[in-house]
């Protein structure tokens, strides 16, 4: 919660409450990739097991 209260300035309810999971996510994600953090996985195999960007994305859609 820390990392995106930082990065956006959100209030705990908002995050905790209004924020869905999937948005959490990629908001986490995205500061990483904008400071150049390497995430690494611990299933970091050529196997996909869970595709998070299907995941966002209906999310997302849900939202509309």
């Amino acid at each position: 919660m820390y990392r995106i209260a930082k990065t956006t300035g959100w209030g705990y309810r908002e995050i905790l409450e209004d924020l869905p999971f999937a948005a959490g996510l990629q908001i986490i994600h995205a500061d990483d990739a904008a400071h150049g953090r390497r995430r690494t996985w611990t299933r970091n195999s050529r196997k996909v097991d869970f595709d998070s960007l299907a995941s966002i994305d209906a999310a997302f859609d849900k939202l509309k």
